[in-house]
């Protein structure tokens, strides 16, 4: 419904089509759309997370080698 070749349609002709498509399709797949990008949004999150991790993790090294960096001055 909001991706894939809807751009290389002309705007008009698309809605023709949009409107030709019985609701009950339309609500198919909206519904499937809607459950697949949920999806790939929690996988997102758990990049996110991951990384967040890692940032945390990695904030004690950083100290240590800016207190290095300023500490030959």
């Amino acid at each position: 419904m909001f991706f894939g070749g809807i751009t290389t349609v002309e705007r008009s002709k698309y809605v023709e089509r949009l409107l030709a498509v019985p609701p009950q399709e339309i609500h198919e797949d909206f519904a499937e759309q809607v459950h697949r990008n949920a999806e790939i949004a929690a996988t997102k999150f758990g990049f996110v997370r991951t990384a967040m991790v890692f940032l945390f993790a990695a904030i004690p090294f950083w100290l240590v080698a800016i207190g290095l960096l300023y500490a030959g001055r």
